[in-house]
């Protein structure tokens, strides 16, 4: 699986399918094409709607270098082999007592249909009048 890096100040996340954001307000998953997240934080609690990559993430960890040397996402990640699927991995940056940052791995099926009702919603856009 690709795995795409950048930072941003805040923490919205558009899904280049739909191009609505990933996660409603209470940052919960909110789009058809999402299928995991990890958190820096919690790393070893992640959130997998698929049931294929869940599989692999609990076969993952149980192996015993795992245990013992903890996770390494990126090398999980990348051995993922779903075509059309990316993981995002969005770093998030601030101030705090000084400067913070934390990670977080989103995948996203970047190949999966999108119905009709599915489909990003599209405004028209004023043009300024002098």
């Amino acid at each position: 699986m690709q795995i795409v890096e950048y930072s941003r100040w805040d923490h919205r996340i558009f899904c280049p399918v739909t191009g609505k954001p990933v996660f409603n307000e209470a940052m919960e998953p909110d789009v058809p094409t999402f299928r995991a997240l990890w958190v820096e934080e919690v790393i070893d609690d992640p959130t997998i709607a698929s049931p294929e990559l869940a599989e692999a993430w609990v076969t993952y960890v149980a192996r015993e270098d795992v245990v013992e040397d903890g996770v390494d996402l990126r090398t999980f990640l990348s051995g993922i082999d779903q075509e059309g699927w990316v993981a995002f991995a969005c770093t998030w940056c601030g101030l705090a007592c000084g400067p913070v940052s934390e990670t977080c791995w989103v995948v996203l099926d970047l190949q999966m249909e999108i119905d009709d009702e599915d489909e990003m919603d599209t405004e028209a856009i004023d043009s300024p009048t002098q």
